[in-house]
């Protein structure tokens, strides 16, 4: 069954000083980037959305979030995917982009 994953993170940082904002999404992006990464490897599509940003007030109080304490960082569609074509993404032998004191 499709879910919507909603990663949270306690505090806000709509006015906060840019380190204060630096700090919190540089901790729950790579959570969440963490969990994508998981779900593909289980053959689950997901994808990181803003979409729930303006209504993201009413969207707490739907979920019965603390708005004032608590931020919505994400929306993240998670479900299986469809077809066969879903597998790993090809990747560039790391000698090819990777070179060691290499000007």
């Amino acid at each position: 069954m499709p879910a919507f994953v909603i990663p949270s993170v306690e505090g806000r940082t709509d006015h906060a000083p840019v380190l204060d904002q630096a700090m919190t999404w540089g901790s729950i992006l790579p959570a969440v980037w963490s969990f994508m990464l998981a779900a593909r490897n289980r053959g689950l599509g997901t994808v990181w959305t803003t979409a729930h940003a303006p209504l993201e007030k009413e969207l707490a109080a739907a979920l019965g979030v603390p708005h004032d304490e608590v931020m919505l960082a994400a929306l993240v569609p998670l479900a299986f995917t469809l077809g066969t074509e879903f597998r790993p993404a090809p990747r560039i032998d790391r000698r090819e982009v990777l070179h060691w004191d290499r000007w």
